[in-house]
């Protein structure tokens, strides 16, 4: 498949396939160790571009849960700012920070660390992320947040 990011360049030709869960990213990596994890692929510049393979965390876009006394979201990577918004505004909630585009996955926001206008005041999208959980390249599943595996 070709394959590019929002520059536009460069294009690649690459295997991309979109595991549906956690446990498929697992074996997936299990079997390779060259590629990259891919969102919406509106980064500048080549960073989830790989010859090899690109797992597309677009199957991953469930919202788990939403407690709408804190505001507190729970989500997979795949689910899109724009999802976020689409499902919560119109009950009064909005993201906190949000880049130029709501076409931006959930775990991209992340990993991006992505900021709006507002950065100066609220910070950037991290400063609202309580905990992840991350597949590392061996295909463990770890917890993060301030107080585990923070580094």
């Amino acid at each position: 498949m070709k394959l590019t990011n929002a520059g536009n360049y460069p294009v690649i030709e690459t295997e991309v396939v979109s595991p549906k869960s956690v446990n498929a990213v697992q074996q997936r990596l299990l079997k390779t160790n060259n590629c990259i994890v891919r969102g919406m692929g509106n980064g500048i510049g080549d960073g989830s571009l790989n010859k090899n393979l690109v797992l597309s965390v677009l199957g991953l876009d469930k919202i788990i849960s939403f407690d709408s006394s804190t505001g507190l979201l729970v989500a997979q990577s795949g689910v899109t700012l724009e999802d976020i918004s689409n499902a919560f505004v119109p009950i009064g909630w909005f993201l906190a920070t949000t880049p130029g585009t709501s076409k931006v996955s959930l775990g991209g926001a992340i990993a991006a660390d992505v900021h709006g206008k507002n950065h100066h005041v609220v910070g950037s999208f991290s400063n609202h992320v309580l905990w992840f959980e991350i597949v590392t390249a061996d295909g463990q599943l770890v917890h993060c947040s301030a107080n585990s595996n923070s580094d």
